[in-house]
């Protein structure tokens, strides 16, 4: 039987079809998902706490009652950023990324001292840290 001219290769041609295949994504990593986990059992803390306080169960003492429900949207808002995170996508980085900063703001807005609001972007740069390597694997 004679091999058909028009037919395509039989075997792989050099470079072709090369770019095409997407690479393997690696996984998240155990110092990652730590922290991940570490950020959600935190948030979710602390979404409670502020829950609580903005249905009036507790005052927090010193603080503006707009206070309370300003916080719950941002521990809500990192919720949905740790979990864009875990499913690899690059909007819950930048979400995580810039929530804390704002929260650093209402912080110093409200009378912390420095040293102490920047405790809050600690655990974002381990997370910047972190994500760096993996940065071209997210979508």
């Amino acid at each position: 039987m004679e091999r058909n001219p028009y037919a395509p290769p039989e075997s792989p041609v050099e470079g072709a079809g090369v770019g095409n295949e997407p690479e393997p994504r690696p996984g998240l990593g155990g110092c990652l998902i730590a922290l991940l986990i570490v950020m959600i059992v935190g948030n979710a803390v602390t979404t409670i706490t502020y829950g609580l306080a903005s249905l009036g169960k507790f005052q927090i003492p010193g603080m503006p009652g707009w206070v309370a429900p300003a916080y719950l949207i941002f521990t809500l808002v990192n919720l949905s950023a740790l979990a864009g995170i875990f499913n690899w996508q690059r909007w819950g980085v930048f979400v995580g990324l810039i929530n804390p900063l704002l929260i650093f703001a209402l912080n110093l807005y409200l009378g912390a001292s420095p040293l102490f609001a920047s405790v809050g972007l600690v655990g974002p740069g381990i997370l910047l840290l972190l994500i760096r390597p993996l940065w071209k694997h997210f979508k």
